[in-house]
Order: C-alpha cells, then structure tokens, then sequence
C-alpha cells in the first residue's frame, strides 16, 4: 500500500473513531473496529494492529493489556450480535413476504 493510501487510511480510522468516541464507544475499541472495517481480510493480530494504531500490545498484565484484551471482545460482542441479528431481520422479511403472498388483497 502507498504511503498516501496509507496516510488516507489513517485519516478516516481516526475520524470515524472519533466519531464513534463522541457517541459513547470506548475510544480504543473504537480505533481498533474502525481499523478492522477498512482490513482487506478484516481480522488483523494485536501486533498488526498496535502497529497499525501506533499503540502498545499491552505484552503482560497492564492497563492496556486489558483495554486491549476488552475491545476484542467487545468487537467479537458486536460481530456476533450484528449476525444473529441479520438472521432475525432476514426470517423476518420472509414472514412478510409470506404474509403479502398469502394475503394477496
């Protein structure tokens, strides 16, 4: 990746995190979900990411170990919910479509 792209990359993580650190989201679980959105793959290591961030890793029993340790489970929190959610809303839109074809007045 160019080091523009890259410089670009980094200029909407921060914004969009900031964002969402100003709705109430813990600001690094903020920084490291924003910067998984924008991963090709969207899985990235604690390495990859803190040297994406320019963050520690939080090697050991620390403050930011733990605030590292939270935010990945917040994002698998929220990457789980977000799909039994989405199975909800697509049974949902097949009931209406039931409903609509069996009721065709």
């Amino acid at each position: 990746m160019g080091e523009g792209t890259r410089d670009e990359i980094s200029g909407f993580v921060e914004r969009f995190a900031a964002t969402l650190a100003d709705s109430g989201f813990p600001r690094l679980a903020a920084r490291v979900f924003a910067r998984l959105l924008v991963s090709e793959s969207g899985r990235m290591t604690a390495a990859e990411l803190a040297e994406e961030l320019q963050a520690s890793t939080g090697l050991g029993d620390s403050p930011a170990a733990d605030r590292l340790t939270e935010t990945l489970e917040l994002i698998q929190f929220l990457k789980d919910e977000t799909r039994a959610m989405m199975r909800r809303w697509q049974d949902r839109k097949a009931a209406l479509r039931t409903r609509q074809t069996a009721d065709p007045s």
